[in-house]
């Protein structure tokens, strides 16, 4: 490990195609000893793993492993974004309903972006004009997991990205099946390591 100068071994899926490139240890130390922001992105990585507040609770790690993403997926936000629509836009869906996330899907069935609060807060402080298309200030490609995924991928996930919501994917179509919220997901947690049995269903926690 980077840590502890140990071998490890790791399993790592790809959801898109990729190119691997292999690094030397020998290089890839001298790389982060002298680029810094490397070093820095490893760093808080690492930090990030760290500070899973699961990792020593035996019922919650097996509630993980066992249950996917399935168990506690919700709808959408509705209505979908589109790429085109204007910053105008995007503020009157976030004014009309009341959600802290969009999401951006010019076909109804890919995500082709995310626009949360925050995005559309930062839009408007840089002086965006209200015209501006969605696709500008919107991020693109999201993060994402399928309904089939355990769970404690998910919560990686939320961990590593620092994010709230996660859309979710259908397995075999590779369409949008609902979302998850890192909020819920913690209220299942809690639930399991103190001996009830986990609430499933939109209604379950707000």
């Amino acid at each position: 490990g980077l840590k502890d100068n140990r071998p490890r071994m790791a399993s790592v899926r790809a959801r898109t195609p990729v190119e691997v490139l292999v690094v030397g240890k020998k290089a890839f130390g001298q790389m982060a000893t002298t680029l810094s922001p490397l070093r820095e992105a490893i760093e808080q990585s690492l930090e990030r793993r760290d500070a899973d507040p699961w990792q020593d609770q035996p019922e919650a790690q097996r509630y993980l492993a066992s249950e996917t993403v399935a168990s506690i997926l919700e709808p959408l936000p509705s209505p979908f974004l589109k790429t085109v629509e204007t910053l105008a836009e995007a503020n009157r869906a976030f004014a009309a309903n009341g959600h802290e996330v969009f999401y951006v899907s010019d076909d109804g069935s890919r995500i082709d972006g995310v626009v949360t609060m925050t995005d559309l807060i930062k839009a408007q402080a840089h002086g965006l004009a209200t015209s501006t298309p969605v696709k500008e200030f919107m991020v693109g490609s999201p993060v994402f997991v399928t309904s089939t995924d355990p769970l404690r991928v998910a919560a990686t996930v939320f961990r590593e990205h620092g994010i709230k919501t996660l859309p979710v994917m259908d397995a075999v179509s590779g369409s949008a099946a609902g979302c998850i919220r890192a909020r819920r997901l913690m209220a299942a947690l809690i639930e399991r390591v103190s001996g009830g049995e986990p609430t499933n269903g939109p209604g379950a926690e707000s």
